[in-house]
Parts: C-alpha cells; structure tokens; sequence
C-alpha cells in the first residue's frame, strides 16, 4: 500500500485548501483592522535597536528539513507621553547585514495602547498583499482537490487506520 494514494493526496490538498482560507480570514478579520487603526490613528515615531546578537545556527524540523544562520535584534521607542516600549525581532542572517546598535527606523503606533505598533524594519502585521499572495495558492490546492476527488476510489469510504486495529 502506498501512503501517498489518491484518497490521502486529496485529504491533503482540501485540508491545505481550508488552512489558507482560514488565513486570509484571519488576516482580513484581525491584521487588516489593526492596519486601518494605525493609518487613522497612529502615532509615527522613530525605533532605535539597542542590541543585535551574534548569528546562531537554528535547525528547522519539518518536510525540508534544513538549517539556517538567525540574528536577534532588540529595539526601543518612545511614545508622545515618554513611555519606552521594548520588542525584539529575529531576522535571517542575509536581511541583518546591515543591523547595527543605534540605527534608527520608523514605527506606527497606536496612542492607547502602544505595544501594538507596526514598521517595515521591526515586526508588524500582514495586509492585503499577503491576501493576495495567498489567493493563486488557494486556486491551486481546490483544482488539485477537485482532481483528486474525481480520482478518487469508487469503494473509498474515507481515511482508515492502518495497520488496522484488532479487537482480538
């Protein structure tokens, strides 16, 4: 028996179908919001980083598996009434050849609650561009759904244990 059959094939790609969809709504309903609250009403300011470690090598498990060089980075903004905010950020080694101590980038913050904040250079939010994105993936998985389900076993009644288990 092969793992990879028709009938897991089509599993796989209508569960990647939903996942996808579940993240545009994700970002439609909770990024984008937070996006139109900073353009209206956030504060713009300058971060500055105050400490960059040294690169580190992180071994990521998963389908690919595969390692890669990281470098942290901690910065610091003031809002309008004095209060110091803090975050970090992690970056792959090639995007942080050029982080150094002191080196200043622009940050949106919202006045109310100054934690959430957004900036190209530290972290932020993704907007209708990663929807966008997202949308061609989307497109893709459900016509490879669509195929596999046409493909599909007649006598299929869907995914079972293997080995099967025994009551005896």
């Amino acid at each position: 028996m092969r793992v990879f059959n028709i009938p897991y094939r089509l599993l796989l790609f209508a569960s990647t179908t939903v996942l996808l969809i579940w993240c545009c709504f994700w970002i439609v309903l909770i990024h984008l919001p937070i996006l139109d609250q900073l353009e209206t009403r956030g504060n713009e300011t300058q971060a500055e980083v105050t400490w960059v470690g040294e690169p580190y090598w992180v071994w990521q498990r998963g389908n690919y598996s595969r390692g890669g060089w990281r470098v942290d980075m901690h910065y610091r903004y003031s809002t309008e009434d004095g209060q110091s905010i803090e975050d970090k950020k992690t970056f792959v080694k090639q995007n942080a050849k050029y982080l150094e101590v002191g080196r200043r980038f622009d940050v949106v913050y919202l006045p109310e609650q100054p934690s959430v904040h957004h900036s190209d250079y530290g972290n932020g939010y993704a907007g209708l561009g990663m929807v966008y994105a997202l949308i061609p993936l989307i497109g893709v998985c459900a016509f490879m759904t669509l195929f596999y389900w046409n493909r599909r076993p007649l006598n299929w009644k869907g995914p079972k244990l293997w080995p099967p288990i025994s009551s005896a």
